[in-house]
């Protein structure tokens, strides 16, 4: 750890903040793995990791399988693809519709997340 780093770290400590060493970087990098991200300032480019690839699929993959699915599955494979959206630039054309169904599913079941919901598959 350099010099600086050593002192940047008590400033911070100094200020208040509870620095974690072991969660810090402390040598400079261009490529980083940060909350399911891969930021890259070589390419500019952000990306998901493979954990999180295989994720989404794979709570996409148990929705088709079945064709229905709680109001809760669905929120939940919404929520996971949203949470994708600053790598995934036209993420919502793929996932707003199932999202409109589970309102108006949400809406006749009056707001029960265990209620059931049909799933469509597009081709």
């Amino acid at each position: 750890m350099s010099v600086k780093c050593k002192q940047y770290l008590c400033l911070f400590g100094d200020l208040g903040f509870n620095v974690s060493k072991e969660k810090s970087i402390t040598q400079p990098t261009q490529v980083i793995e940060q909350l399911g991200f891969v930021l890259n300032s070589i390419d500019m480019t952000v990306s998901l990791t493979k954990y999180k690839i295989e994720t989404i699929i794979q709570l996409g993959q148990d929705i088709l399988k079945r064709q229905s699915c709680s109001i809760r599955e669905a929120a939940q494979f919404i929520g996971t693809s949203v949470s994708c959206s600053p790598a995934v630039e036209y993420g919502p054309l793929f996932y707003k519709q199932l999202e409109i169904e589970k309102i108006d599913t949400l809406k006749t079941q009056r707001g029960s997340f265990e209620a059931q919901m049909e799933v469509f598959k597009t081709s």
